[in-house]
């Protein structure tokens, strides 16, 4: 297969995965059939609803909830685990914080049935990154938070509070994200943590597109003739700036590119736009499964160094 043009790539994964971690290190288990811990006994499986994912540079064991698109709840909340090797493990607090921009977040708050937490946006177990700068949409993630979510999934009303320049902004968890939490309090209670994805179902992912590379799908693969690179932003190019752009992608059964959406950006608004309208003109061989072309759910980083600017049109 051809090289793609320098400062490009793509690669798959599971768009749900970004939620948790940096994205382009993880693929999905549910196919791999991964080993039991324990000899003699069977692999288990993790509850249904419930993501399993590798990350493949460190030897550790994600998982995270799935979630629904196009039009139902996504949340702000969400429960995470790791575990490594070794069998050592820690939860994970996520919050996706919509429409104030990283640089602008102050403050956190959660209330649980009356009882309020303030959850501190510094310290070495709390991280930030940005999904989407033209959105205004960073995730921060907290973590060793097992008692806090223990305590989210057995409350009633979970209400969160985002503090800025501006004020707050109050959002209560909708049940069906409270119900995610019991799904991951549920595995928090299984010892060992299952060590396979759930069994294939007839569509994996939400609104019957399944993502590639999993369940007997095959990845789609780029044209390399209709991979144009995307145009560096003036401005960002005179700054000396450059950026990562992860879009989480529906590559159609003919081979054309649907919906883009950012799920993880390092750079200004203007790099994600560029990355968008790159992409949406690029041409694939399409996934397929039992040998029949299918749309899917596929993963594309697209990178702006400044060594590749001189290659955009």
């Amino acid at each position: 297969m051809s090289q793609p043009p320098a400062g490009l790539s793509d690669r798959t994964a599971p768009w749900r995965i970004a939620l948790a971690l940096p994205i382009a290190s993880f693929v999905a288990l549910a196919a791999l059939g991964a080993a039991s811990e324990d000899a003699g006994r069977p692999p288990s499986r993790v509850p249904e609803g419930i993501i399993l994912s590798k990350d493949l540079s460190g030897g550790m064991t994600v998982y995270s909830p799935s979630f629904a698109k196009n039009g139902k709840v996504k949340g702000v909340a969400f429960a995470s685990i790791s575990k490594w090797s070794d069998r050592q493990r820690e939860a994970f607090l996520n919050v996706v914080v919509r429409g104030v921009p990283r640089e602008a977040l102050a403050s956190i708050d959660l209330e649980m049935d009356g009882e309020r937490r303030h959850l501190p946006l510094t310290g070495e177990a709390t991280t930030i990154r940005q999904v989407s700068a033209c959105k205004s949409i960073s995730r921060v993630t907290f973590g060793n938070q097992e008692a806090l979510i223990r305590a989210i999934a057995a409350a009633r009303v979970v209400t969160l509070s985002f503090g800025d320049v501006g004020g707050q902004r109050r959002y209560r968890l909708h049940d069906l994200e409270l119900d995610r939490f019991r799904r991951m309090v549920d595995l928090l209670d299984m010892d060992p943590l299952p060590t396979e994805g759930p069994g294939p179902p007839e569509t994996a992912g939400s609104e019957g597109t399944p993502v590639a590379g999993v369940h007997g799908v095959t990845n789609p693969t780029i044209i390399p003739g209709s991979k144009v690179p995307p145009r560096y932003p003036e401005e960002a190019r005179r700054r000396g700036h450059g950026a990562r752009v992860v879009l989480q992608a529906i590559i159609r059964k003919d081979g054309s590119v649907g919906d883009l959406e950012p799920i993880d950006s390092t750079g200004e608004c203007s790099f994600e736009k560029a990355a968008i309208e790159a992409v949406s003109r690029w041409r694939y061989e399409p996934a397929t499964r039992h040998g029949k072309a299918i749309d899917v759910y596929f993963t594309v980083v697209v990178d702006f160094t400044l060594e590749s600017r001189g290659s955009a049109p």
